[in-house]
């Protein structure tokens, strides 16, 4: 699924998810960011904030 974004859409950004390591995903080393579960909600904001960035601090604001 990846390598179809990716042709498609060359710069879209992609957070990969599992309850593996990430070293035991090195086929998806091609994803943006990665998080591990579980995970906590900070967690996942972070990893959001930090691919995102002020695009997402904006639209936090926004929701708000």
């Amino acid at each position: 699924v990846m390598k179809k974004l990716r042709e498609t859409s060359p710069d879209i950004k992609i957070i990969l998810s599992s309850g593996q390591n990430k070293s035991e995903l090195e086929q998806y080393n091609d994803a943006t960011a990665f998080i591990s579960k579980p995970y906590k909600l900070n967690d996942l904001l972070e990893v959001l904030n930090s691919v995102l960035g002020l695009v997402w601090n904006a639209l936090m604001i926004f929701a708000v």
